[in-house]
């Protein structure tokens, strides 16, 4: 599954590519976790050059535990528009989720788009719906069953942070890392740069400690 996460350009000026995980993958870490019914085994994370002072794009490659590869590529300083789009390829036939908000002109022997700016145009719907069943909630007491919850926000948590240790550690040497997340405790051991195993959390109803995974 491919992923796509673009803006115009970062809106602080101290902005760093570590940020862009946890502020920007950390959404297609939950969403493509929804999709795909599983949980993720492996992360790798690289980010080439720019030639000037902008933070490069990073992309960041997961593996999950059903041995599928999932690719996220987010460029916060993309200057054209904000885009966010993914495609599922399957064995035989591939779906694609367009940016949704931009417009097409066809005039004379052209073509051309227009994007949004921001996220608003793109997600205001959702919005909407998410405000809406959270007053259904307080009115009724009864959680949607499409919502996400708490343990789906650790999760991503989770994955972030090996992530940004993956993007910001490149060929350092044998390191232990250890998390403390809410409730959880997830200890990985690092021995190769850039590709970390994610250890299983509590996050899908396991119990328990959730030990510690090796990187290969």
């Amino acid at each position: 599954m491919h992923n796509f996460h673009r803006k115009v350009e970062t809106p602080a000026v101290d902005s760093r590519a570590a940020i862009w995980v946890t502020g920007s993958a950390s959404h297609e870490f939950d969403v493509v976790r929804h999709v795909l019914g599983t949980d993720y085994a492996t992360i790798t994370a690289y980010q080439p050059r720019r030639k000037d002072s902008l933070v490069a794009p990073i992309v960041i490659v997961l593996e999950t535990s059903d041995e599928q590869l999932v690719t996220i590529e987010v460029n916060n300083n993309a200057t054209y528009g904000y885009d966010v789009r993914a495609e599922l390829v399957g064995e035989t036939a591939s779906i694609s989720m367009p940016g949704g908000t931009c417009t097409r002109l066809d005039a004379a022997p052209t073509q051309s788009t227009r994007y949004d700016p921001d996220w608003r145009g793109r997600f205001a719907e959702a919005c909407r719906r998410q405000n809406h069943d959270f007053v259904r909630f307080v009115e009724t007491g009864q959680f949607p069953e499409a919502a996400p919850n708490g343990r789906d926000g650790d999760y991503a948590t989770l994955v972030a942070e090996p992530g940004i240790k993956a993007l910001i550690e490149g060929r350092d040497p044998l390191q232990r890392w250890q998390d403390q997340a809410s409730s959880h405790r997830a200890g990985y051991l690092f021995r190769q740069p850039r590709r970390h195993v994610l250890a299983r959390d509590t996050c899908r109803g396991h119990t328990g400690d959730a030990g510690v995974m090796e990187a290969d």
